[in-house]
């Protein structure tokens, strides 16, 4: 993706960690195909503060920015690595609910254009409608 910007927050992005950034997130293009290519792709990494030597010191944003959608996750973790992969996981479950929502939109209206074509407008009166509110032919 030559959309994609990985930015870094408290550490150096090193050619390992930008090429491991880009290998999980181009993973996702192929489920984006019948959505529309994304306008742009945002991952900071981050290393937050370890003065209190607990917790999770890795932290991956990821914004995706689709035609009229924009898809969020972020992740905190032990190692950068799995912030990074579970960040992947939760886009993918994103990009699937949304591309899922999107065809099944596609396919309702592809039914009521079906539905309006199969009708013979000749049998109707002036002014009558083709399909009453509830989807079905009005006599």
């Amino acid at each position: 993706m030559d959309y994609l910007t990985i930015k870094g927050t408290n550490l150096t992005i090193t050619a390992a960690i930008d090429a491991y950034a880009r290998k999980k997130i181009d993973h996702l293009e192929k489920f984006l195909q019948p959505i529309g290519r994304p306008k742009d792709v945002f991952v900071e990494i981050q290393k937050t503060t370890m003065h209190r030597k607990k917790g999770p010191y890795f932290r991956c944003e990821v914004d995706i920015r689709l035609p009229k959608k924009i898809l969020r996750a972020e992740a905190t973790a032990f190692d950068l690595y799995a912030a990074i992969d579970l960040v992947k996981d939760e886009l993918e479950r994103q990009v699937r609910a949304y591309r899922d929502k999107v065809k099944s939109k596609m396919l309702r209206g592809a039914r009521a254009a079906t539905e309006m074509i199969r009708l013979d407008p000749a049998v109707l009166k002036p002014g009558e409608a083709l399909l009453s509110p509830r989807g079905r032919r009005k006599n």
